[in-house]
């Protein structure tokens, strides 16, 4: 072979070498940046959530039961209806229930009268004064009048002996007049008529007056003067009691634990009546009815239940962990399976103090508040909340993926013009997705590797 062509063939070969490098480093060149994974940085809002779950309630709730045993007579509501605090939901019959409750009504009255007396007293000491004087004035003024009557004598032996005699022959008088009449043959005219009248008049009169003489000087009265004055001394001794109670009452003003002690006994006799009746303790809705005309019931028997839904709860728990971001006020976003493709939204009302363990696990209560409740959302029912813990707005943006840590340094990897740089960031906001970052050498739009 000649010495040329073995020049050819070398520089042949050289050229398919060359080639052969060259392709396999282009190739090698475009096989590294398709294998790249890469994302742009951009600018938006950003937030933080700690996420749990937990279950809706009322503001406020309450199971009403029954204060005594009896047979219901009436049932007033019904589920769904709005009552409010004191309506009555249910009564008993009244022939069913304890006597105790029976015989409070009677001790209510009286308690209720007791008060009105003293609240509405207006009688001055001065008044209750001079109304006890005059008491017992006319009590002695009674007395006096029944010790007269009932005096032994008031003249001597010769005085009423006396008396005795004129009284005899006053009706020994009378009893001739009237035999002297009864026995004229012929009858009188109309003038002796008269005068026969005034004669029988006469002696009459003298009978009364010798009678009322003898009867003062033996000091004898009538059953029924005696009987007359009797009752009037018992209506004085009533009348000065009456007048002693009230001045004792008002001697020293009517005092403030006296009508405290009046309102006191008043609550107590009511409380004891109203235990006929089912009433509500609250304001609300009445989403539960367990009682039924005819029901036999007894103390503690629940009759209704009823929730104040103007305002509804989350009771959610959170780790130990997350606790200490989360704060009163915070947002909450809010889903229910029951409600699917809605969110609600809410804001904490109480972080608890106090942690639970639960299985070597440490929790703590947190109440969240729906703001955007309805009609839908009901107690019991099983939420998932993200509280929102932290965010921002205008940031810088990246996945989680493109941060990386070097030396206790967070970087991300730049790519631009089939360059690699890596560049220092400071990382703020992050969940579950996306991360916060900030660096002067970074704006939006730049691109990151996030597999450098």
């Amino acid at each position: 072979m000649s010495k040329i062509r073995w020049i050819l063939i070398i520089v042949l070969l050289a050229a398919i070498g060359g080639g052969a490098y060259l392709y396999l480093q282009n190739k090698d060149q475009a096989g590294q940046q398709i294998n790249y994974q890469t994302a742009t940085v951009t600018q938006g809002s950003i937030a933080e959530t700690v996420s749990t779950s937990g279950s809706v309630r009322a503001a406020k709730s309450a199971e009403v039961d029954w204060q005594t045993s009896g047979q219901v007579d009436t049932v007033d509501v019904k589920v769904d209806q709005s009552v409010q605090s004191g309506q009555e939901l249910a009564k008993l019959d009244p022939n069913t229930v304890s006597s105790s409750v029976l015989d409070a009504q009677q001790t209510l009255v009286d308690a209720q009268n007791n008060l009105q007396i003293l609240e509405t007293s207006t009688l001055s000491t001065t008044q209750a004064e001079q109304a006890l004087a005059d008491a017992q004035k006319n009590l002695v003024t009674a007395q006096v009048a029944v010790n007269f009557l009932q005096k032994p004598t008031n003249g001597d032996a010769t005085t009423i002996a006396q008396d005795q005699a004129n009284l005899q022959i006053a009706q020994q008088n009378l009893i001739q007049l009237r035999h002297q009449f009864n026995s004229m043959i012929v009858k009188p005219n109309a003038v002796n008529k008269q005068k026969e009248t005034l004669q029988k008049l006469a002696a009459q009169q003298a009978i009364k007056t010798a009678q009322a003489q003898l009867d003062w000087a033996e000091g004898h009265a009538t059953n029924t003067e005696i009987s007359t004055a009797q009752a009037n001394l018992a209506v004085a001794q009533a009348k000065l009691a009456d007048a002693q109670r009230t001045y004792n009452a008002v001697k020293n003003g009517v005092q403030p634990q006296d009508i405290a002690a009046a309102k006191a006994a008043v609550v107590a006799a009511q409380a004891t009546v109203n235990e006929i009746n089912l009433t509500a303790p609250i304001s609300g809705t009445i989403t539960e009815i367990d009682t039924q005309p005819g029901s036999l019931v007894s103390a503690g028997t629940v009759g209704a239940r009823i929730d104040d839904l103007s305002t509804k709860y989350a009771d959610v728990i959170v780790s130990e962990v997350d606790i200490n971001k989360v704060q009163v006020g915070q947002a909450v976003q809010l889903i229910f399976t029951a409600v699917p493709n809605k969110t609600y939204i809410g804001k904490v009302t109480s972080v608890g103090a106090v942690g639970t363990s639960t299985s070597g696990v440490v929790n703590f209560p947190v109440t969240v508040e729906l703001t955007n409740p309805d009609s839908q959302i009901n107690p019991g029912m099983s939420a998932i909340v993200d509280i929102v813990v932290a965010q921002d707005t205008n940031v810088l943006l990246v996945p989680n993926q493109a941060v990386h840590t070097l030396a206790g340094q967070s970087t991300v990897t730049v790519l631009s013009q089939g360059q690699l740089t890596t560049v220092p960031v400071t990382v703020g906001i992050t969940n579950n997705t996306t991360s916060e970052i900030s660096s002067s050498q970074l704006k939006a739009g730049d691109v990151v590797v996030l597999n450098p």
